[in-house]
């Protein structure tokens, strides 16, 4: 009955992430809402020895569903946190490139294998080091439909 449960949680999670509401769509300051977001992973950070370092340019908007954003970009920073060793370095950087706002999630671990990158679309790629992964590629399809195509 638990594996059924885990089950519908995570399909469900995935078809929320897959399909934007339009009503929920928002204009965002991407800065507040990156500080909050690190404000709120912080202290499992700290539990893994892992230091959040940010580098955000100021005044950058863009329009999206906040709490969609921040389940995306926790999932992202919580897998980078698991997947480095003690004391590591995650950074978080934004910037703006043309009429762009760029996103950039960089950590001190080993990074993916070959393998692992070509199935990073795929709605299974899971293995120890990647715990859930079913959750990373319906952020991709959140991310996309607002046109930030290029997470990775």
């Amino acid at each position: 009955m638990e594996g059924l449960d885990k089950a519908k949680s995570t399909i469900t999670d995935y078809l929320t992430f897959a399909k934007p509401s339009v009503e929920n769509v928002k204009i965002l300051d991407l800065p507040k809402e990156l500080t909050s977001i690190k404000n709120f992973i912080e202290p499992y950070a700290a539990i893994n020895n892992v230091k959040i370092e940010m580098s955000l340019e100021e005044t950058i908007y863009s329009a999206g569903e906040k709490e969609k954003l921040h389940q995306c970009l926790i999932n992202i920073v919580k897998n980078g946190i698991e997947a480095m060793p003690q004391d590591g370095k995650l950074k978080v950087e934004l910037k703006r490139f043309k009429s762009n706002a760029v996103i950039t999630i960089a950590d001190t671990g080993i990074g993916m294998n070959e393998e692992q990158l070509e199935r990073l679309g795929s709605a299974f790629l899971h293995n120890k080091r990647y715990r859930n992964w079913t959750w990373h590629d319906g952020c991709l399809q959140c991310c996309e439909s607002y046109g930030w195509p290029d997470i990775c």
